[in-house]
């Protein structure tokens, strides 16, 4: 069975397959999307990544599953310095009361949260992407 596969960034990206006794063109097709197509083992899946050498390689492992990141609010605001603080209410007075009263009611933060995206990205807006991180890691 003769087995190309498409290589974009150094990732194989798609697979075509076919009886050997079929030429490249009529198992990939022919023009500038066929040339892409190199022959592979029958192994090598979408998700491998091509060596320098040209070998494949299994991708790495998948990250571990981890569970949702939860924020105490009290940690946050531990976290924070007083100018930070004072950024946070100023923003926080611009939403609307809907959304001010979630902030508020709620005790800690969790990054399922349908909201938890737009506090991030505000976060990061004002402080920056280490900050953020920083003031909305997880409370242990």
């Amino acid at each position: 069975m003769a087995h190309y596969v498409k290589i974009a960034g150094g990732i194989v990206v798609a697979e075509q397959g076919g009886p050997d006794d079929l030429s490249k063109e009529q198992i990939c097709g022919s023009g500038e999307d066929a040339e892409q197509f190199v022959e592979a083992p029958p192994s090598v899946r979408v998700g491998y990544v091509q060596q320098e050498d040209g070998s494949f390689v299994a991708p790495p492992p998948a990250p571990a599953i981890t569970g949702p990141t939860i924020t105490s609010k009290a940690d946050l605001f531990r976290r924070c310095t007083d100018a930070e603080a004072e950024a946070i209410e100023t923003a926080l007075a611009a939403q609307s009361v809907r959304k001010r009263r979630i902030f508020e009611t709620a005790q800690y933060i969790s990054s399922e949260d349908p909201d938890f995206a737009d506090l991030r990205a505000a976060a990061v807006e004002m402080f920056g992407a280490e900050r953020a991180a920083e003031l909305l890691a997880a409370s242990v």
